[in-house]
């Protein structure tokens, strides 16, 4: 019975799905990844090899795949900062209000002006 299920059974892929792993990012040559806006540090081993990253709960997670398959890169479980908020219009400051502030110069000002 398992005989005739298994001629009708696809094989397995031998890379896997990385999709599951999050965004792909390379690891550049100073062994750094950029996420979010953030640049967080890799293991050396890894600089010109690509890794994915997703976010679990408030870290970060890099996994790479190498000939071994799949692997969580060691050091990462970087806190993952919170997102900041932007400007809406309502936080943004008039443009046509009256500016408070006096302008201070950065250095004396020239007897020859």
């Amino acid at each position: 019975m398992l005989g005739e299920e298994q001629q009708r059974l696809h094989r397995l892929p031998q890379t896997p799905f990385t999709v599951v792993f999050g965004q792909t990012r390379s690891v550049s040559w100073s062994a750094t990844i950029s996420f979010g806006g953030v640049t967080y540090s890799i293991p050396h081993t890894l600089a010109g090899d690509q890794v994915w990253v997703r976010v679990d709960g408030d870290e970060l997670v890099a996994t790479h795949v190498g000939e071994a398959g799949p692997v969580e890169v060691p050091g990462t479980g970087f806190p993952h900062p919170a997102p900041q908020e932007s400007m809406s219009p309502t936080t943004q400051p008039d443009p046509k209000a009256p500016s408070t502030g006096h302008p201070n110069p950065a250095t004396p000002p020239k007897p020859s002006f």
